[in-house]
């Protein structure tokens, strides 16, 4: 399985490698394992978010645009301003 995962995962660096992005869509599927890694890879690779679409079902996706550095920084400021 790890084995297949490296092969996906090194086809989704060259396209990321291969010319610059400025948004990056996920639509996640298969296994929830592979999609995370993919997310992974594009941050480390590019230093960007993904944008997540999520399928709720009977036809309707909603796009997740979450910013995580802001949350990650919100947090601190949360613990410090409550300590």
């Amino acid at each position: 399985m790890e084995k297949e995962f490296n092969k996906i995962l090194i086809k989704v660096a060259e396209k990321l490698k291969s010319k610059p992005w400025k948004k990056v869509y996920l639509v996640p599927f298969g296994p929830a394992v592979l999609s995370m890694q993919i997310k992974l890879l594009v941050y480390r690779i590019l230093y960007i978010e993904t944008v997540d679409f999520l399928y709720a079902g009977h036809g309707v996706y909603y796009d997740l645009d979450i910013n995580l550095r802001l949350i990650a920084a919100q947090s601190n400021q949360f613990k410090i301003q409550n300590y």
